[in-house]
């Protein structure tokens, strides 16, 4: 006796329903609609210490875009039949067709219907009989009447009459890779039937008619199909997964809506909706939010009233979000979403031993993991804030193993960007969030080597001819020099030599600059070499110097921006350096930028700032400019283009210089209003980024005026001055 048992997705209600079929039904033999050739790592899914959500992950060795992902979660109905086989000791056999052949399969589209049935019931059959049901998602119509009804195995009987019936009714021809596998599951029962008399095949609902009526197919024609199809050797293994990745459709297996709550309703069904809730308001309180037992008798109450309304067994999604809403979180969405990603969808990790085959690379890197004392963020599916203090071992060895797997493309770390003006420090502050998936980047990158450091030396070596951009060349070479990879960087740095000679883009010589300095910096407090990196400077900064003033002329105000943001970054970089030659240099170039007419006059303002910073401009001549500019018989946005590149960013220029200020206020008084209401965004935008010391200094000037300027600087205290002078000399090395 063979007997089918029908499912859709990872469910409670079928997993539950499955249990007590088979118990009742107790086969000789379990049949299981995955991949035949994944038996090989069948036998691990007894281990102790595998725990799901897990995946079979199968993927072609020679091809690493060939990847496939079977999910298995606590309540998946396929986990509970192996569970279950495997505790009864009765043989379990995977029967689906090989992925060495469906890796070898052409895409075809789905055939059109043949009678009224919509496109989307096309894609998905059941949505046709979910919108009779009142319902506009086949997941949902299908959660109500078979996940949540109570236990029955005659659910299995009613799946299998309307499967049929509604595959009939379609009467769509089926794809080519369908057929196949239908065929390769048929062939498995009949070997099955030669074998045992009792065999449970669970499969997933669609194909029961195929499988249930198998004396309606010849073995013949099974067999002549799938005879002389084209195979590759796949590799298989258990991976951990999450039950954010099972939320969403993978492979064969349909996405979950609500892991989360899948659990509690398989672990305790009864009590489901009381648990779930209870469970929100504990998470509520964790986050000091108001969450009182009365508000969870309320809610369960009104999730239990809104089941009977609605004609449902017992609450579902619908019933818990709005109870929830309207008890715990005072209809505030905000408060909903962080019950909905915790116990909806839910943080559950997999977990699988050690002694199910992995690659050496993923052994090192665990290795290395645990080495950094970074397991808890390895571990969790939540993205994680990480701050790592390089000038300890752990966060040094942290930041290394980061900069190391995005060079072999796992962005296991997102660097947090700090400010335009920053220049490094002794912390780097990361968003971390490891996924499943890059457990298959990692057998990929294996080829480079075994260990992570020894991959990524590889991995670069053999790809930097393939960056064309300088400034992407640059920033390999800062990575690989955080990364602590020695052996890497003369390649690097050949290339980066070779490209920066033929380079005609200043824009990329510009981005360029800023990154080879901190790698010049970063490299000699590493005790690397850099001589490289300063014979690079020689080439590319004069280069600058004599493009940029054309680069600036006659340009718009949107690639004016653009420049203005680059030249921030190379003058903070050039006085980084200290070469006094190329400051030397640098000024000349923010002369002709300052005083030549055709330059944009954002730009030109700014080259004016840097000479005024620097003393090259004194207060006099910078003043005399700005009047000038000020009061050109030009565009009022030009002359406010023109005050944001010399403000960028800092009001003390305004603060200790009161000309400025009294030319500033001079010039406001005097903008017509027609014309006031064009600047005030640019306005907006140059005293946004002042601190707010500085904007309650320049309203006070504004409200009291500037006349008293000298009476607001206190007098020193010389006897209190001369106590602490000795200690600040010797802190500063200064030489009074």
């Amino acid at each position: 006796m063979t007997k089918i048992f029908g499912i859709r997705h990872h469910g409670p209600g079928s997993a539950q329903r499955l249990i007590e079929a088979l118990k009742k039904f107790q086969p000789e033999c379990i049949l299981i609609e995955t991949p035949e050739d994944a038996q090989a790592v069948l036998k691990y899914a007894g281990h102790k210490k595998l725990k799901p959500p897990v995946a079979i992950l199968v993927y072609n060795p020679k091809d690493f875009e060939q990847a496939a992902f079977y999910p298995f979660a606590k309540f998946s109905p396929e986990w509970q039949a192996i569970k279950f086989g495997l505790k009864k000791k009765v043989p379990v056999q995977f029967i689906d067709l090989p992925h060495s052949i469906q890796f070898c399969l052409k895409e075809e589209k789905i055939p059109s219907a043949t009678n009224d049935f919509d496109r989307t019931s096309i894609y998905d059959p059941l949505f046709h009989l979910a919108k009779i049901a009142g319902y506009e998602d086949s997941e949902q119509w299908w959660d109500v009447f078979f996940e949540q009804v109570e236990d029955s195995e005659e659910v299995f009987d009613l799946i299998s009459e309307m499967m049929g019936s509604l595959r009939k009714e379609i009467n769509r021809p089926e794809d080519y890779e369908t057929l196949l596998r239908e065929a390769n599951m048929r062939e498995h029962i009949r070997k099955a039937q030669k074998k045992h008399k009792k065999i449970a095949v669970v499969c997933g609902a669609w194909h029961n008619s195929a499988l249930e009526n198998i004396d309606q197919f010849k073995s013949s024609d099974d067999k002549k199909l799938l005879k002389g199809l084209a195979k590759v050797k796949c590799d298989y293994t258990w991976i951990p997964w999450t039950y954010e990745r099972l939320s969403r459709a993978s492979g064969y297996s349909a996405g979950v809506i609500s892991p989360a709550w899948y659990e509690v309703l398989f672990d305790k069904k009864k009590n489901a909706s009381i648990r779930w809730l209870s469970k929100a308001a504990r998470l509520l309180r964790k986050k000091d939010l108001a969450a009182s037992p009365a508000n969870i008798v309320e809610a369960v109450n009104l999730a239990h009233n809104l089941a009977a309304i609605r004609d449902k067994g017992i609450p579902g999604i619908d019933e818990l979000k709005e109870a929830a809403l309207s008890t715990f979180c005072n209809g505030e969405e905000v408060k909903y979403k962080m019950i909905e990603n915790k116990l909806i969808i839910g943080d559950v990790v997999g977990k699988v031993p050690k002694k199910i085959p992995s690659v050496p690379l993923q052994k090192d890197l665990e290795k290395s993991i645990k080495s950094a004392r970074l397991s808890k963020e390895y571990n969790s599916s939540e993205k994680i804030t990480k701050v790592l203090d390089l000038r300890k071992e752990n966060g040094l060895k942290g930041s290394k193993l980061i900069h190391r797997l995005n060079l072999i493309e796992i962005p296991w770390g997102k660097a947090m960007k700090g400010s335009r003006f920053a220049t490094g420090s002794f912390k780097e502050t990361w968003k971390l969030k490891w996924r499943p998936e890059y457990l298959i980047r990692i057998i990929e990158a294996n080829m480079w080597g075994n260990t992570v450091v020894e991959a990524a030396e590889k991995f670069v070596k053999e790809n930097i001819g393939k960056t064309k951009k300088l400034s992407q060349l640059t920033k390999v070479l800062q990575n690989i020099l955080k990364a602590d990879l020695p052996k890497a960087i003369n390649k690097v740095l050949a290339a980066i030599q070779a490209k920066a000679v033929l380079e005609s883009d200043t824009s990329e010589l510009l981005d360029a600059i800023p990154t080879l300095v901190e790698s010049f910096r970063y490299g000699n407090n590493r005790g690397i070499k850099t001589n490289q990196i300063e014979i690079i400077f020689q080439q590319v900064i004069p280069r600058i110097f004599i493009a940029l003033p054309s680069v600036c002329t006659n340009i718009d105000i949107d690639k004016a921006d653009k420049i203005y943001d680059k030249i921030i970054k190379f003058n903070l970089a050039l006085n980084i350096l200290e070469e006094k030659e190329y400051l030397s240099e640098w000024k000349i170039c923010l002369k002709k930028m300052a005083e030549e007419e055709n330059i944009n006059p954002k730009i030109r303002a700014q080259a004016t700032r840097y000479l005024f910073d620097q003393k090259e401009y004194s207060l006099e001549t910078t003043s005399t400019r700005m009047q000038f500019e000020l009061s050109k018989a030009e565009k009022t946005m030009y002359k406010a283009y023109w005050l944001e590149g010399f403000l960028q960013g800092s009001a003390a220029v305004l603060i200790h210089n009161p000309q400025f200020w009294n030319l500033l206020d001079k010039w406001v008084t005097e903008v017509k209003m027609q014309y006031f209401k064009e600047v005030v965004p640019i306005l907006r935008r140059t005293f946004s980024a002042f601190s707010s010391n500085e904007k309650r200094k320049m309203m006070h000037y504004v409200l009291n005026g500037r006349r008293n300027i000298q009476a607001d600087k206190k007098s020193l205290n010389k006897e209190r001055v001369a106590i602490i002078m000795p200690t600040l000399q010797k802190l500063l090395a200064l030489k009074l």
